[in-house]
């Protein structure tokens, strides 16, 4: 379906901020996704609402390899 998946938080209040990324990573390989989709200020061609973000594209092999995974385990 072309979908592409970009992690974010639902918290509802500080306190419960991140709260399931521990859980996050093992729901992405269970999953099958790939490649994680993220945005950044940049220069980007978009409807009107986004003109100043762009869209960059990760791999499951270099989140898991980022610090922050290898601090919570």
């Amino acid at each position: 379906m072309k979908g592409r998946f970009v992690l974010s938080d639902d918290s509802h209040g500080v306190g419960h901020i991140g709260t399931n990324y521990c859980k996050a990573l093992e729901f992405i390989r269970e999953t099958g996704i790939r490649e994680l989709y993220y945005f950044a200020k940049g220069s980007g061609e978009g409807d009107g609402r986004l003109n100043d973000t762009v869209m960059h594209c990760v791999s499951l092999a270099e989140v898991e390899r980022h610090g922050f995974w290898q601090s919570i385990k």
